[in-house]
């Protein structure tokens, strides 16, 4: 018989072998494949055969674990789902945000929904009981407006006041004027002027002698006003505080007018005054009484 074969060692008869040796040779044949085979003899059904170890033809029967899973249903928020097969399941997060930075919140019991991502310098806040983005009003003097007018009787500023800001710091500088007017000062919205519902407050005097107040009562006169009775004006100020000119409210207003003419002369007027209507205002106007004026004016805003 020949060496043993590779991989099971079964001996096979060769060519050379007589006759009367070939059943003994087949014997020792069938044995070794029997012997090689044995493990896969036996098992039951639903059985199925498995390595014993890294030995060759070392198996042995067993009964697969089964699972109690029969199928998978999709819950709340989750997409797919099947009893058979290949089954595939989906967060629907993954296609409720669309954008980067978008925010997840609850609506309800097992529900939810998305908030698309804010703008720069937003902050997340609460409106109506829901996650919401808002821009928060600064609280610095923030520069808004900034003109000059010559030899005018009147100069006016719209679109100054917004919902962006709470109150306003106006500051006017006239550098002359034609005659010795009263200057004024008026709200607007839309482009037009307000002249009633006045209120106001004011004590004036000069370093030459005597002070002065008088008082407009719900006049229809205007809301702000100082005396400028010499023409030869230098370093003439004015700063006031406008209070919530853009809501639905009653505007109030604080002033204080410094002046010094070319002769020397000091002058000052403080002034408290209020619109007592509920006209949400956007601009404002500068007036002579008489003659013109020349100067400049800023707006700057802040918040609360």
């Amino acid at each position: 018989m020949s060496n043993p074969t590779t991989p099971f060692s079964w001996q096979m008869p060769t060519s050379t072998d007589l006759v009367t040796d070939l059943p003994a040779d087949f014997e020792v044949f069938g044995q070794a494949v029997a012997t090689s085979m044995a493990d896969l003899l036996g098992g039951t059904t639903g059985q199925v055969l498995a390595k014993t170890s890294a030995t060759d033809m070392d198996f042995t029967w067993t009964t697969p674990q089964v699972g109690d899973i029969t199928g998978v249903t999709a819950g709340v928020g989750i997409t797919g789902g099947g009893t058979s097969g290949t089954v595939t399941v989906t967060n629907d997060m993954a296609t409720t945000i669309t954008t980067n930075g978008d925010l997840i919140y609850g609506t309800g019991s097992g529900t939810y929904t998305r908030r698309a991502i804010g703008s720069t310098g937003q902050v997340l806040t609460v409106a109506a009981g829901v996650p919401s983005w808002a821009t928060v009003a600064p609280s610095a003097l923030t520069l808004i407006t900034n003109s000059s007018f010559s030899a005018v009787s009147s100069h006016s500023i719209n679109s100054c006041f917004t919902s962006t800001y709470t109150n306003y710091k106006i500051i006017i500088n006239l550098t002359a004027v034609s005659s010795t007017p009263d200057m004024n000062f008026r709200l607007r919205a839309a482009g037009t002027d307000t002249s009633a519902n006045y209120n106001s407050l004011r004590l004036y005097g000069a370093s030459g002698g005597g002070a002065a107040a008088d008082l407009n009562n719900n006049g229809t006169d205007d809301l702000f006003k100082w005396f400028m009775d010499n023409t030869d004006v230098q370093n003439t100020f004015c700063t006031m505080e406008v209070y919530s000119p853009q809501k639905a409210l009653k505007t109030s207003l604080n002033a204080v007018m410094s002046s010094r003419s070319g002769g020397g002369e000091y002058y000052i007027t403080p002034y408290w005054g209020m619109q007592t209507g509920t006209t949400q205002f956007d601009g404002i106007t500068m007036l002579c009484s008489v003659g013109t004026m020349t100067g400049s004016i800023k707006v700057y805003g802040y918040g609360e």
